[in-house]
């Protein structure tokens, strides 16, 4: 990901360019000038264009990076809007928008690699800095921080304890989770169980508060914040 760069920026940017080849272009060239709201097409041009003076090349290359940096950041964002335009919206399961966002892999695995795609995208849409490390490798940041947890396990034992109580919030596939979650709660006795079970209790409650509905996602967070110390 480059550059913070906003559309008022970019079109900035873009109006800089067209200005430069309007005088300093080759006439033959000035027919393919697109609109200056046309961010992508007047990046094509300055690469496909090239014949102007070399310090004219090198701003207009300056500012095309400019423009590229806010593309960049406008795909994750409209990527991640449409993807749950049709899951929520159009009431389409987690598994079944793994072929739209191009993500190969067995069905039995499917929901879990859409989750994590969807934190990633939802992250480099506008997610903060020490959120993008969580999920950007979920399992081994969760396993990490687990090792802090494996001291409390009563309260992972307990957020899993209030989890079951509030199923209802929750969709089917989450309350599934949460069943497994469950049934593994009273089997983790030693250190490593229980900072397993701390990891895959990070990660379900990652996913309800970047695709719950809103009261799961409020209940989420709370315990989000008591695994964190938070709260």
């Amino acid at each position: 990901m480059g550059r913070q760069v906003d559309r008022a920026a970019a079109l900035a940017a873009a109006s800089a360019i067209l200005e430069r080849r309007l005088v300093h272009g080759r006439p033959e060239d000035a027919g393919q000038l697109p609109d200056d709201g046309d961010l992508a097409g007047v990046v094509r041009y300055v690469r496909t264009y090239r014949r102007v003076p070399v310090e004219v090349l090198r701003a207009d290359a300056l500012d095309a990076l400019r423009i590229v940096d806010h593309l960049e950041q406008q795909v994750p964002r409209d990527r991640y809007a449409l993807a749950m335009l049709l899951h929520e919206q159009c009431g389409w399961p987690l598994r079944q928008l793994a072929e739209p966002l191009g993500i190969h892999t067995h069905p039995g695995a499917a929901r879990q690699a859409v989750k994590g795609a969807l934190q990633r995208l939802r992250v480099a849409a506008g997610g903060d800095k020490d959120t993008a490390v969580v999920v950007a490798s979920p399992r081994r940041q969760a396993v990490q921080g687990a090792a802090a947890v494996v001291a409390v396990a009563s309260l992972v034992r307990a957020i899993i304890t209030a989890l079951v109580r509030y199923r209802a919030l929750l969709d089917g596939e989450s309350a599934a989770e949460v069943n497994e979650l469950a049934y593994r709660r009273g089997r983790a006795v030693d250190d490593a169980a229980v900072a397993e079970l701390a990891a895959d209790l990070r990660i379900v409650l990652l996913g309800m508060v970047a695709l719950g509905a809103p009261e799961a996602r409020a209940m989420a967070q709370r315990c989000l914040d008591r695994l964190d110390g938070r709260a």
